[in-house]
């Protein structure tokens, strides 16, 4: 997962709110994700538009979505943490004596 695509749930972290959203704003989240091809962007938007929740219950929904929003916060400091190691110099933890 990309910290792109970590913030873009931390935007939508319900089916609800990725519902509501503008055709135009998931088209530009697409193609950010380098995602072009029209049919199955419009096989997405479907999808999308015909889901439907498993639950409306608010006492299971909130949870779990303060848990996404945890879990992606988290996400984001691993994948910094990781870009940390890709640019450090590499040294040879131990020298010949």
């Amino acid at each position: 997962m990309s910290r792109h695509s970590a913030t873009d749930r931390k935007q939508w972290p319900t089916l609800t709110q990725v519902k509501r959203a503008r055709k135009a704003t998931l088209e530009k989240f697409f193609h950010d994700h380098n995602m072009y091809r029209k049919p199955l962007m419009e096989k997405r938007f479907e999808a999308i538009k015909s889901a439907q929740p498993l639950t409306s219950d608010d006492a299971v929904i909130s949870p779990f979505r303060l848990q996404t929003l945890t879990l992606v916060d988290q996400l984001v400091v691993s994948l910094n943490a990781l870009k940390m190691y890709d640019v450090a110099p590499t040294r040879r933890p131990f020298t010949r004596y």
